[in-house]
């Protein structure tokens, strides 16, 4: 595994090239943190060349290029840092190219942040094209993804910057992205750290860190306001933003249940579907949906590296810990769903519309359920609820195991007990979750 560049935080503290404003810095990128403040005399900010933001007013953007090579060959490193009058830092970037990757090192090094931040990340997976690399985007902390309007993707198409914030995308190239239909993110919401990927079937990509407080930025000036729908949409899951590619379009997470290729997924994704595709790649069909139990069997023609594994034993009780993908830990809070229904549980752990279909995880990293819905969006009587927060949905694991078995799904069960850090599942888990978009 790399090096990760936020390990020098400590060199550069001691060795007084930043002087901190406050406490412990979570969200750094080459020992810089957010909220931390600037030497103005120190070595280490002689070092960059900055100016005046042409975006934030009243705030100075500083960048440095770095010629370096580690084992694996040569890479260019761009630094940015962007602080306030008095040197307080509100933005911390870092872009490699080339960045060289050998296998599961992606999933290596989200693991690696997601323990030293102590937090899960958030995590978005390019849909696989034979023309273009692999790629993923991790957040933690409170970064909101919101996909940039259509005005300021024309203007990314022709290469310029349309100055409505801090962006990232998956290849780390805005007008490539935009030309080839890939969404390009605005970074908003609050503090929180970005980790961003690429990597052909070589290993050889680019790598992209950022730390960053949107909510201590200046509006920029061309920014407009966000349709409301847009914005309801990404509240926190950048997964939520896919949703905006197409009126067309839909989207939803599945995960591989087999070696075979099979993919477990919410049913009202695919039901009225004409066409699946897949973050994985492949061709994927339609096997079976059951609108009783809201589930759906697909089938990728290109099969997968991991799969899921199935709690064996007993049934999880209720306040088991529980999690789901880019969210925390929550708890089974009831055996059953509304009006009794046994083929539901109830549970705490925080959920979005867009994530229906993400595997439901006990402390082992084993799928104990399949997240449906919230309490807020499922109509009850002639009402819909929206007062009631964390009251959320899963197809229980007797369901599923009861829809696979009709199927004759070779799927996995694991009767280990082990406690895992949630850093590690939720690598374990990236593995095998996929994103899963539809045209009806």
């Amino acid at each position: 595994m790399r090096t990760p560049v936020s390990v020098v935080l400590s060199i550069l503290i001691a060795g007084s090239s930043w002087s901190l404003a406050h406490g412990n810095p979570a969200y750094s990128v080459t020992g810089v943190a957010i909220g931390s403040r600037v030497d103005f005399d120190s070595t280490a900010y002689q070092e960059y060349r900055c100016d005046r933001s042409e975006m934030f007013d009243g705030l100075t953007f500083c960048t440095k290029r770095t010629d370096d090579t580690d084992q694996r060959g040569p890479f260019i490193a761009y630094d940015g840092l962007l602080h306030s009058r008095d040197g307080t830092v509100v933005y911390v970037s870092r872009y490699q190219d080339p960045a060289y990757w050998r296998d599961d090192e992606v999933e290596e090094d989200i693991g690696y942040y997601s323990r030293e931040l102590g937090e899960a990340p958030t995590f978005l997976t390019m849909p696989t094209r034979d023309e273009l690399p692999n790629a993923v985007i991790a957040t933690w902390g409170k970064i909101v993804l919101e996909p940039v309007d259509g005005a300021s993707q024309k203007i990314l198409a022709a290469g310029k910057n349309p100055k409505i914030g801090a962006l990232i995308d998956f290849l780390g190239n805005y007008e490539l992205s935009t030309k080839n239909d890939l969404p390009v993110y605005r970074v908003s919401g609050g503090a929180g750290f970005i980790w961003a990927a690429s990597w052909d079937s070589d290993g050889r990509g680019n790598l992209r860190m950022l730390a960053i407080n949107p909510s201590e930025l200046p509006t920029p000036a061309n920014l407009n306001p966000p349709d409301q729908a847009e914005a309801n949409l990404s509240a926190s899951n950048p997964l939520a933003s896919f949703a905006q590619k197409s009126l067309d379009e839909s989207v939803g997470i599945g995960f591989f249940v087999s070696a075979e290729g099979h993919i477990l997924a919410d049913g009202l994704l695919a039901r009225d579907c004409r066409h699946i595709t897949s973050s994985h790649g492949g061709h994927i069909t339609k096997i079976a949906f059951d609108e009783t139990s809201d589930l759906a069997l697909l089938m990728s023609s290109e099969k997968p590296n991991a799969w899921a594994s199935f709690r064996g034993g007993i049934a999880p009780p209720v306040a088991e810990p529980v999690m789901t993908i880019g969210f925390p830990v929550g708890t089974i809070s009831a055996l059953a769903g509304l009006g009794n229904d046994r083929r539901m549980i109830q549970i705490s752990t925080q959920t979005q519309v867009q994530n229906s279909g993400s595997p439901l995880l006990d402390r082992s990293g084993n799928v104990v359920g399949i997240v449906s819905g919230e309490l807020n969006t499922i109509q009850v009587g002639e009402t819909t609820s929206d007062t009631t927060h964390n009251v959320n949905f899963a197809v229980n694991l007797g369901t599923i195991q009861s829809f696979l078995d009709s199927h004759a799904v070779p799927y996995v069960l694991n009767d280990r007990t082990e406690t895992k850090k949630y850093s590690d599942i939720a690598a374990e888990a990236m593995r095998y979750t996929v994103l899963l978009e539809c045209a009806r």
